[in-house]
């Protein structure tokens, strides 16, 4: 990935970039090498997970574990949805958007945040927090802006919660921004949510 596809690869360049993240990770140097983070592989390099704490494997683990769970345990798989979208604080890289081998990556990460996201909704929905629902379909909602099953879906809560003028300013921001964005109108209007309550 350091090189463009028609270049001609220099290990040189990769052995420099090695050597700089060692310095980055170890300033002081290592007495005895190897490095404590770094590790020589057959074929390449790779990271001492023994030693690194990486925050997209520590999320993926415990949304894995919570969505395992549901069905059998909704507690702990609540609690365990929480912990895991707590850590998600937005797309893996953000700070490098055009960077093409973090795309599947970040596409990946965003949909599990997502599928937890819903279960955990689903759950607390059947456990009565409806208050924690809303609350979770709407950060679902700044997470998939243009899913109207999901919007759908936090109206209809808000309504049964009596919330009527949010539910109002979020049903007219949604219709501003699939007219801008997709020149479509929504296939359901208040009322029809209101009357089918």
């Amino acid at each position: 990935m350091l090189w463009p596809p028609d270049s001609s690869p220099d290990t040189r360049g990769v052995r420099y970039f090695v050597h700089e993240l060692r310095d980055q990770l170890e300033p002081g140097g290592v007495v005895d090498p190897p490095s404590s983070f770094v590790v020589a592989t057959r074929g390449g390099y790779a990271l001492d997970r023994q030693r690194v704490w990486i925050d997209a494997d520590a999320f993926e683990a415990i949304m894995d574990e919570g969505l395992a769970a549901a069905g059998e345990d909704d507690d702990r798989a609540r609690d365990l949805i929480r912990e895991g979208a707590a850590m998600y604080r937005g797309d893996f890289l953000a700070d490098e958007p055009y960077a093409e081998w973090a795309l599947a990556e970040r596409d990946r990460l965003h949909d599990l945040a997502a599928r937890g996201l819903r279960l955990l909704a689903e759950i607390e929905t059947r456990q009565g927090d409806l208050a924690g629902a809303t609350a979770t379909l709407i950060r679902l909602t700044e997470l998939e802006p243009f899913d109207i099953d999901v919007h759908r879906e936090l109206f209809e809560l808000l309504l049964r919660r009596g919330r009527r003028s949010e539910t109002l300013r979020r049903y007219e921001t949604l219709r501003r921004r699939m007219l801008s964005t997709f020149d479509e109108q929504l296939d359901f209007s208040l009322s029809q949510l209101v009357s089918r309550r």
